[in-house]
């Protein structure tokens, strides 16, 4: 009769967690959909907001103004597809120059220059390797092409130490120009 008794009362609980469980998980919402890391600089607050390079906002990136914009894409326009100081800066601004091509169009490229840049700006991760080493030129870190997304803050575990303590790398890789990119960890 015990043993009876006992598989009701577990069966009831099982239900009740799982009526929970199922009650729950209905209720969450939706994870938003994936948009550009922009990290809003608390030091000016909501009505001027700026990208920024590391979590912490203490390397915000200007907004990019409608003027500039246009100038930089006249300029990108008459120089080679892929070696241009405009284009470095376009990159630079990655999301906002991509919000501004949505807005406002590509103006005056060409079908092939709006096609590099799109692609350019379409880039939202890098491979990143690091390796530390001593005076002695021995590898004492490493961590070994890892997938990094671009104005994201990140965190690894380094893939191999040789006698130290195993740091963590954590920090923000941000794309300045073409063939550039800035980190900070």
């Amino acid at each position: 009769m015990r043993i009876a008794i006992f598989a009701v009362a577990v069966l009831l609980s099982a239900g009740i967690a799982a009526g929970s469980w199922i009650l729950a998980s209905s209720l969450e919402e939706p994870p938003a959909p994936k948009r550009a890391a922009l990290i809003v600089d608390n030091t000016v607050g909501p009505e001027k907001p700026r990208c920024s390079s590391c979590g912490d906002a203490r390397h915000p990136t200007p907004p990019l103004l409608k003027e500039e914009f246009e100038t930089l894409l006249a300029r990108y326009a008459v120089d080679p597809i892929d070696d241009s100081a405009a284009l470095d800066t376009l990159c630079y601004y990655g999301v906002q120059t991509r919000d501004m091509l949505t807005e406002h169009g590509a103006g005056a490229l060409d079908k092939d220059h709006e096609a590099f840049l799109l692609r350019e700006l379409s880039r939202t991760y890098v491979y990143l390797s690091v390796r530390v080493t001593d005076d002695e030129g021995i590898v004492r870190v490493s961590f070994d092409h890892h997938k990094v997304s671009i104005d994201e803050r990140n965190h690894h575990a380094v893939d191999a130490v040789n006698n130290v303590i195993p740091p963590e790398i954590s920090g923000t890789v941000k794309r300045v120009g073409l063939y550039h990119i800035w980190s900070r960890f």
